[in-house]
């Protein structure tokens, strides 16, 4: 605890005077930028979490949490496996995809796709091709001739709903021959659902159309799997994976999706040393304050220490002072972040209302609708590691005040 008179001289010297103002300006500088670094790293890292959580939510749950393949060969036993996954706790759903490349074509305009076939009660479930979700005019495939294609597709081929669609399919021979297959289908619907990769190759039709045209019989491509945690998918599965070792591959999404993720996490790291940097840069400010003003002082520390203040005392003198400096930084830069993410929503509604009005680029929207998130233990961090930065910051001028001679200083006085 700090004596009566501690906190006297603490008071004194965090306000110096006429004679201390460039210490005070110093140190209101490093005030400052502590407040700036402890915002940015808040809102920073609310803005990369949400990306991660967008990025999971569209990832996960279109085609599922899971898919269990054999690379290189379709699934003739796709029931078996679809039952087996099904059994394992956490498991919402196991269903049944057969997907071939092929190529679009309408009206002279070709662009390669991916065709994916779906059975009735998955294309009931799929976001793609559902009313209300990102199906955004027409309606699902209601029969072998019908496909559903995204936003971005429709556009480069200039098509409209009921339309007719041709896709090429090729063909590899016994003998080494190529062949195409040529099939028309009609256009019952477009999506749109924010994700490019999506909007711009897939196309959606029943399974069974599908599986005429690869002409394999009752296969498929894969199964995909839903759990009732898309974060833990891999602990879920982890039973599954381990009963399906040597007959079939089980992959998460995290591990279909690995390298971007990865960037993610190492862009993540890397925006947070940067804005660090600018926490350290501040504390180095309050560091120079607390130098300058143990200089100016030293006449008033060498009298403190004649009337019996120990060194201890006066170190603990000046570690406050600038604990308190760097403090009140952290709680303002606490509340501008915290109010910067929770302001979010209202500011995104009124931003969102404004584009719609000037009709701004649709891409703006991706951001608007990007949730800021940020967790409790990674504010405690962002708290610990900056108050931590500023008593350390603190102590080199705090031992200097307290290696102050009083009687050098006093001498010639």
């Amino acid at each position: 605890m700090l004596s009566r008179f501690e906190r006297m001289l603490i008071g004194r010297y965090l306000l110096p005077g006429v004679g201390g103002r460039i210490v005070l300006l110093v140190a209101a500088i490093g005030m400052l930028g502590v407040t700036i670094g402890v915002a940015s790293l808040i809102l920073v890292m609310s803005v990369m979490n949400g990306a991660e959580a967008r990025l999971v939510q569209q990832f996960a749950s279109i085609d599922g949490d899971a898919s269990v393949t054999r690379p290189g060969e379709f699934l003739q036993d796709w029931r078996q496996l679809a039952a087996a996954a099904q059994a394992t706790p956490g498991v919402v759903s196991a269903g049944p995809a057969i997907e071939r490349d092929v190529v679009a074509s309408v009206n002279g305009r070709t662009y390669a796709a991916d065709l994916q076939g779906l059975p009735p009660d998955r294309l009931a479930t799929n976001p793609l091709v559902q009313p209300g979700q990102a199906l955004v005019t027409g309606h699902a495939p209601q029969g072998d001739g019908e496909v559903v294609i995204g936003s971005g597709l429709a556009e480069q081929l200039g098509v409209y709903v009921g339309e007719p669609v041709s896709l090429m399919m090729v063909r590899f021979e016994p003998d080494g021959g190529i062949d195409t297959d040529f099939y028309s289908f009609r256009l019952a619907g477009i999506f749109h659902s924010d994700n490019a990769k999506y909007d711009s190759t897939r196309i959606v039709a029943t399974m069974p159309a599908v599986q005429r045209m690869v002409g394999a019989g009752d296969v498929v491509s894969r199964i995909d799997v839903k759990t009732r945690d898309s974060e833990h998918a891999d602990r879920i599965l982890a039973p599954l994976k381990a009963k399906l070792a040597g007959k079939a591959t089980l992959q998460t999404w995290r591990e279909m999706n690995k390298a971007l993720f990865d960037a993610l996490a190492v862009e993540h790291v890397g925006m947070f040393i940067v804005l660090s940097l600018v926490v350290l840069v501040a504390l180095f400010n309050i560091m120079s304050s607390l130098v300058m003003l143990v200089r100016s002082r030293h006449r008033e520390i060498a009298i403190v220490r004649t009337m019996g203040a120990s060194r201890a005392s006066v170190i603990r003198i000046f570690v406050a002072v600038g604990s308190v400096i760097g403090g009140i930084g952290t709680v303002v830069g606490l509340a501008i972040g915290l109010g910067l993410v929770f302001s979010k929503a209202p500011l995104s509604a009124a931003l969102g209302a404004q584009m719609a009005s000037n009709a701004a680029p649709s891409g703006y929207g991706i951001f608007l609708d990007m949730p800021f998130i940020i967790g409790p233990l990674e504010l405690v961090g962002i708290v610990v590691m900056t108050l931590v930065g500023t008593v350390l910051a603190t102590l080199f001028p705090a031992t200097r005040a307290a290696a102050v001679d009083p009687a050098e200083v006093l001498r010639y006085e």
